[in-house]
């Protein structure tokens, strides 16, 4: 996760089951399933793919994150 994203937006950090919440350096901090950092990373996705759509040297795309839930 970018700095800028958990500066602005500290909730999409996972709380944890058995108490605390993940800080910001480690692996696997976001709770994928937060509304705002779902929202965000569908908007980079595409704003990504809007910017390299026309280059010649792309030929396809491939969007995805090692995501698993980690609370």
């Amino acid at each position: 996760m970018p700095a800028w994203l958990w500066h602005k937006h500290p909730e999409v950090l996972v709380n944890y089951e058995k108490g605390g919440k993940a800080y910001y350096g480690i692996r696997q901090n976001m709770d994928i399933t937060n509304p705002t950092f779902c929202f965000i990373q569908n908007e980079l996705s595409a704003k990504m793919m809007e910017h390299y759509a026309k280059h010649p040297g792309i030929i396809g795309f491939q969007v995805t994150m090692k995501r698993q839930q980690t609370g």
